[in-house]
């Protein structure tokens, strides 16, 4: 009897670790069958089918762009766009860099990795070059040198 249970509890977990080891990809093919059966079932399915004086006749814009971002920006499980999510989603970006101003001045910039600025300061743009400063023996220090101009 106890020699069964545990052979029982060996295939139960087995089985537990194989669904756990492959729960991405369980997920991720579930969610894609639902989004593509969104796509398939789409409320403009038949006005995508118009031709531009057809779609004018029935008041519609000429061109397609508002369906084809409709279902790009759609979630992939609700089938339609969510904007209640984007307006929070905007708003934590708003928040994070107003707190980010706050901070510092160089986005990504912590108080243990602070950026000095060497000139000129009124230059923007890329980052074009970047070098370890040789004399320095604890390679701490880094120089970055922008397109337009500007040493850090």
């Amino acid at each position: 009897m106890l020699k069964n249970y545990k052979h029982l509890l060996l295939i139960l977990s087995s089985v537990m670790m194989i669904f756990l080891l492959n729960f991405d990809s369980i997920s991720s093919s579930i969610t894609r069958s639902i989004h593509k059966e969104n796509l398939k079932n789409s409320p403009f399915k038949e006005t995508y089918k118009l031709s531009k004086t057809e779609r004018k006749e029935i008041e519609l814009p000429p061109n397609k762009y508002y369906e084809k971002m409709w279902e790009l920006s759609m979630d992939l499980i609700e089938g339609r766009p969510l904007p209640e999510k984007l307006i929070k989603l905007q708003d934590e970006i708003i928040e994070s860099r107003a707190m980010s101003e706050r901070t510092s001045d160089v986005p990504g910039e912590s108080e243990a990795m602070k950026w000095n600025e060497r000139g000129p300061n009124n230059v923007g743009g890329r980052t074009k070059g970047m070098m370890f400063d040789p004399n320095d023996s604890t390679d701490e220090t880094i120089f970055a040198g922008g397109v337009t101009g500007g040493l850090f």
